[in-house]
């Protein structure tokens, strides 16, 4: 697929902006052990928030192929930035695609703007790569509204998110079919953050939980019903799989670049770092690697834009830019030599970010399986 003018400019405007905002931003989080919503109200406020949602809802209309290359883009700073925009991005567009229900419609604008950010909660303490395991219960009452209890953990932007879309069992524990999906306000009663879920490194991402005591849901919390929500998420994953293999993509193409620059200023025996043939050929299979699974992710967003199906597709690109990031972001740190740990070195991160980003929306065992079985061989 090839993205129109417009795509090719904002995603022009997300390198600047990641360059201009996103790096220093990164460095102050990891400085600081913090997350920083800040930086994500400057995203919003520059239409990141919007790419795909609709002009009518005040978004920008655009596909996904165009939010996986930003997502890319903004990897380059940070896997943790990334995911915490995307985040509030994807919630924002799921709920303006609500249009006769003025409660989701309420909520999207505050994120567009910037004044709110939004989360997906999946996880849980014992639930994670096994969806239908989820424990948060969700009981209807006589008027149709609901009651809801669980806690949700390891949710990217929950230290902050005000609002949340919540996936809960309404029927037995373990029936994929009773899971529905809600919207979930940070500001009703029985609505409490956990302190301490979150993770080691990128620390912009947000990473934490919330639980859920008796909290009341309106009727039109409700904003996949049981027996659809399931299905839909499995669907959503796919994109997101995509789109984590392109952060993947752009933590290595910003270790290149900084390796690269690195060899040309870095004087060795008389000559700069670069002239040696080992250390440039170090590069170059990096360069290659990266070619290579960038023509991938580009095919899979290109399918993924078009509607089509990308269960194999989305599980290949995953895993090949899972081991692209594995292999390259610790081979470029010490194509730097001890300079590559340096406190505003971008590899301590992009170490963690490859990490996270081998569990994000399935492991690698699990899309290794989804190939296999795919696959037909």
């Amino acid at each position: 697929m090839t993205l129109t003018a417009a795509e090719r400019a904002l995603v022009h405007k997300a390198r600047a902006f990641t360059d201009e905002v996103l790096v220093p931003a990164a460095e102050t989080c990891e400085r600081e052990r913090r997350a920083h919503p800040e930086a994500l109200r400057l995203a919003a406020e520059a239409g990141f928030a919007g790419i795909q949602v609709p002009q009518a809802q005040g978004g920008l209309g655009l596909s996904f192929a165009c939010k996986s290359e930003i997502a890319e883009q903004f990897a380059r700073a940070c896997f943790g930035f990334s995911m915490a925009i995307l985040n509030t991005h994807n919630t924002a567009w799921r709920l303006a695609r609500l249009t006769d229900n003025p409660l989701a419609q309420s909520r999207v604008g505050p994120m567009l703007r910037g004044e709110a950010t939004g989360c997906a909660a999946l996880t849980e303490p014992g639930a994670g790569s096994d969806f239908a395991a989820i424990r948060t219960t969700a009981r209807r009452l006589d008027d149709g509204s609901w009651v809801l209890n669980g806690e949700k953990a390891w949710i990217t932007n929950a230290q902050h998110a005000s609002t949340s879309i919540c996936f809960a069992q309404t029927g037995e524990i373990g029936d994929a079919s009773g899971i529905a999906a809600f919207l979930v306000q940070a500001e009703r009663p029985g609505f409490s953050r956990v302190a301490g879920s979150g993770t080691w490194g990128i620390f912009a991402n947000g990473v934490g939980g919330y639980r859920l005591e008796n909290y009341e849901a309106p009727p039109e919390a409700v904003i996949s019903q049981p027996g659809t929500a399931f299905k839909q998420i499995l669907t959503e994953i796919n994109g997101a799989r995509i789109y984590v293999a392109a952060m993947c993509l752009g933590m290595v193409d910003a270790g290149l670049d900084s390796a690269a620059a690195h060899g040309r200023s870095r004087p060795l025996f008389g000559a700069a770092l670069e002239a040696k043939q080992g250390w440039r050929w170090r590069l170059a299979a990096a360069e290659a690697e990266l070619a290579a699974a960038r023509a991938l992710v580009r095919q899979a967003e290109a399918a993924h834009s078009a509607g089509e199906d990308t269960q194999l597709i989305a599980a290949q690109a995953k895993y090949v830019g899972i081991q692209l990031a594995n292999r390259w972001v610790p081979e470029l740190l010490h194509a730097h030599g001890a300079s590559g740990l340096g406190e505003r070195s971008m590899f301590a991160r992009h170490m963690a970010g490859m990490q996270a980003a081998s569990f994000a929306d399935g492991s690698t065992e699990i899309m290794l399986e989804r190939i296999g079985r795919l696959s037909g061989r």
